[in-house]
């Protein structure tokens, strides 16, 4: 992973917002569109860390 990649991330955490990073092993850039199998679980993933936030 490039430290230009992780820029945003950390920018987020100083300002005091919270950011995870999922890292998928073989994971190309855009998979979760592409790749049907990886693809749900990342959108799912993703839903799930929203709808966690949003019903806080």
């Amino acid at each position: 992973m490039r430290a230009p990649s992780l820029s945003p991330l950390f920018a987020k955490q100083v300002a005091g917002n919270r950011a995870d990073l999922d890292v998928w092993p073989d994971g190309v850039h855009g998979f979760n569109n592409v790749v049907p199998k990886t693809g749900h679980a990342v959108v799912e993933g993703i839903s799930s860390w929203f709808n966690a936030r949003l019903s806080a």
